[in-house]
């Protein structure tokens, strides 16, 4: 009987492990959403604090519905990426490679700028 109580311990400890980390095995799906929310954070962040609240509230609802995701996984992704500092660096390289690719995307379709001594012949 005491085997069977290890045996259970152990598989208990196992699957708790794994369901920890089980969003951090997929950063490539959540660059894009921390990117987002750091947007969200810096649009806050030059926010009136009386629109502060409500606005967070409709900027995350948003997050959630673009990326098809919900309240609870990004809750426990945060709690990882709280847990492992090495998932959270390696995160963040993925983030700003998504920037970085965001930006080169724009400078390609953005058009010419032509300067006042170019107008002038």
């Amino acid at each position: 009987m005491r085997h069977f109580w290890l045996a259970l311990l152990f598989m208990l400890l196992v699957s708790c492990n794994q369901n920890e980390t089980k969003l951090l095995n997929d950063p490539n799906k959540w660059a894009p959403v921390l990117a987002d929310m750091q947007i969200i954070q810096t649009m806050l962040e030059n926010t009136h604090p009386e629109t502060r609240d409500s606005l967070s509230a409709i900027y995350i609802d948003q997050l959630l519905k673009i990326h098809d995701i919900n309240k609870e996984d990004l809750e426990q992704l945060k709690e990882e990426l709280v847990k492992d500092p090495n998932a959270t660096a390696e995160f963040y390289e993925k983030v700003t490679l998504y920037f970085q690719n965001i930006e080169t995307e724009y400078e390609e379709k953005a058009p010419l700028k032509i300067g006042p001594s170019q107008n002038q012949q």
